[in-house]
């Protein structure tokens, strides 16, 4: 109730020097090894703007997609499967003008989880929804005005929905998804894809359409919010930042990682996903798929396992979900990642490779069960689907016919025991 009333009186902005803690900021090795092993979801078009990962695991996974490409929110489990209410095409739920009933799921935002594991998102540009995470059910709604970023939440429950262009105002929902007031930062960038808030609702950062600077807002009264820190380069001076900086979200422990997108083009080998560690002031980066398989890959939010050691990327330009693994680093998508997977599992390089038309895959498999073997182009799309069935344990080849596809490169991937198996190789198809 307090910080109720608080956000109800006229926020009065402090304006301060800007504290920059950057000289302290050092470049490290990824401490916990993340590497990519394959594609989660891809459509040409669809145009993903957000994923998150809900208490049991399932994963939601909203859309932009101007085109009507996709008009839907997919929400998958952990092994890959579509949950049993997915996608989600209409959601109803209660706001200020009674029961609404949404049906436009495209031209979304952004997507994250409140503190029940609900999940909220904005579609169309201004609807805010919380949608049950359980039945996929619609709960509440909220209607901004202007164009949303991706919403974020404290561990209070308050939801901080801000603006596309110029940020400003927040407006922060209580957790029964009425109006606590608005907030106004000092300084906040021109146009921003996305937001987050520390757990204690004391520390606002925003994305910005621009090579930085990385900000944060920082208040003791929740009323008066001043910058506290700019970050643009490191303890040697070198700049951090080397594209657009267009949303950030919060880790499982305690990371804030930022999604460097070089979205318009140019040098594609700059796309990550970047963890700052803001007690060690350190930071890594975690480099985006190929760009031979995906050409425009750089990232528009991450989300995490319930367990922590599975990162899912939403790649706009893409139109691809990206996973990675901990402790598959150094491994690109032609290798194996044996440490992560249950003894008596791999994937062998296809042979002929090259190959013209057709080609032979070797697989083992270290116990009965359903297996998935599939092919996707360089977007990232699905083209081939060439085993989907219960197979024995052992060794196993697949013969591969690509007379009716077009030069170029594929990957094969390989998913079996619920999504603890999961390992990609290339090929390369010549004619």
């Amino acid at each position: 109730m307090k910080r109720k009333l608080l956000f109800l009186l006229t926020l009065v902005l402090l304006t301060i020097p800007v504290l920059s803690f950057a000289q302290g900021w050092t470049e490290v090795a990824d401490p916990d090894n993340w590497g990519y092993i394959g594609v989660l979801d891809s459509e040409a078009g669809s145009e993903p703007h957000g994923v998150a990962v809900d208490p049991e695991g399932k994963i939601w996974i909203c859309y932009y997609s101007t085109g009507a490409t996709v008009n839907e929110i997919r929400v998958y489990n952990s092994d890959g499967t579509a949950a049993s209410f997915s996608p989600i095409t209409e959601v109803t739920a209660s706001g200020d003008l009674g029961d609404s009933t949404f049906t436009t799921m495209r031209s979304a935002r952004g997507i994250t989880t409140d503190n029940n594991g609900n999940i909220i998102v904005t579609v169309y540009g201004t609807d805010v929804l919380r949608i049950n995470y359980q039945t996929g059910e619609g709960m509440n709604y909220f209607i901004k005005d202007g164009s949303t970023l991706s919403p974020a939440v404290d561990g209070d429950g308050f939801i901080y929905i801000g603006k596309v262009v110029g940020v400003n105002p927040i407006t922060v929902l209580n957790s029964d998804f009425t109006s606590s007031g608005e907030i106004t930062l000092d300084g906040a960038p021109g146009f921003a894809r996305g937001m987050d808030v520390s757990a204690d609702g004391k520390a606002i950062w925003t994305g910005t359409l621009s090579t930085g600077p990385l900000k944060r807002w920082e208040t003791t009264d929740y009323i008066n919010w001043t910058p506290s820190d700019t970050i643009m380069t490191n303890a040697a001076g070198d700049t951090i930042w080397q594209a657009q900086l267009v949303t950030v979200d919060y880790g499982p422990e305690g990371n804030l990682w930022v999604s460097q997108d070089a979205a318009y083009g140019g040098d594609q080998t700059v796309n990550a996903a970047i963890a700052m560690n803001y007690d060690a002031k350190t930071y890594y980066e975690v480099s985006m798929p190929d760009t031979n398989l995906f050409p425009l890959q750089g990232p528009r939010g991450v989300a995490f396992s319930t367990t922590g050691d599975t990162m899912y990327v939403a790649s706009f330009n893409a139109s691809a979900v990206f996973m990675y693994k901990k402790g598959a680093g150094g491994t690109d998508i032609g290798n194996e990642v044996a440490n992560l997977i249950p003894e008596g599992y791999s994937l062998q390089q296809n042979y002929p490779n090259p190959f013209n038309p057709t080609t032979v895959i070797p697989f083992e498999l270290g116990k009965d069960g359903h297996v998935m073997l599939s092919v996707y182009n360089i977007k990232g799309q699905k083209v081939a689907t060439l085993v989907n069935r219960n197979m024995t344990a052992g060794a196993h080849q697949i013969k591969f016919d690509g007379s009716d596809f077009a030069s170029g490169l594929y990957m094969v991937r390989l998913q079996s025991e619920n999504g603890k198996v999961d390992l990609a190789r290339e090929m390369l198809l010549t004619k």
